[in-house]
């Protein structure tokens, strides 16, 4: 239930930036495509953004659950970035007529 807390402003953050990610390509399946690949490129850097802003949070004491979080924020972007590449491989490309 607390890594639902954690994950959910992450998850509707994706949900609305894929929205206008859609609104702005249209049908383009090459557009959707790089916007995939680039959403999995950047997970290491969400992981490592996370585990910046946390770390000062975590008591020295030894491990915490709180170093689950940022692995779990990037495998969200993973997924999130595996789910654009399936849509845009399956997705019809509109014809470019005049």
């Amino acid at each position: 239930m607390i890594i639902i807390d954690f994950l959910s402003p992450v998850i509707f953050s994706l949900i609305v930036i894929d929205f206008y990610v859609f609104q702005l390509v249209g049908k383009h399946r090459g557009r959707r495509a790089w916007i995939g690949i680039i959403s999995i490129l950047l997970s290491p850097a969400v992981c490592y953004i996370v585990l910046s802003i946390i770390r000062p949070y975590i008591p020295p004491s030894g491990f915490t659950g709180a170093f689950i979080i940022p692995p779990l924020y990037a495998l969200v972007f993973i997924i999130n970035g595996i789910v654009l590449l399936i849509i845009a491989f399956f997705t019809k490309e509109e014809s470019k007529s005049f």
